[in-house]
């Protein structure tokens, strides 16, 4: 999604901590929350960064209604060849901060995603 291709990079430790920076403004989403989207993508190891990996969290709001937060991994071989690579958005009701969708955009997901079961 557009929203999320310019938007600032969230820290990864804030991330971890369970916080996003949105137009400069760090909107608490709750380490419970962080903690099941990453499983849910099958982002288990997202917080041990090896050196040859790269890392990036973003968040946007559509229509000043919608917090949308894009989260991807890469692990790359010393080669330069790309073992792994995850990345999913997940929509958040901004009133609530409430998830309702999650979209894989590569890698693999959960068929039934804890987040939106909670």
């Amino acid at each position: 999604m557009r929203v999320t291709e310019t938007a600032a990079e969230t820290p990864l430790n804030l991330f971890l901590e369970g916080s996003v920076f949105v137009n400069g403004n760090a909107i608490a989403l709750g380490k419970d929350t962080v903690n099941t989207l990453l499983r849910d993508f099958e982002m288990s190891l997202f917080d041990a960064n090896p050196a040859d990996s790269q890392r990036h969290v973003r968040a946007g709001v559509f229509q000043e209604r919608c917090l949308v937060l894009r989260v991807g991994t890469k692990d790359i071989m010393p080669n330069g060849s790309v073992l792994d690579e995850s990345e999913g958005i997940v929509l958040f009701d901004l009133d609530g901060l409430r998830p309702f969708a999650l979209y894989e955009l590569s890698g693999h997901a959960e068929r039934l995603p804890r987040l939106l079961m909670k």
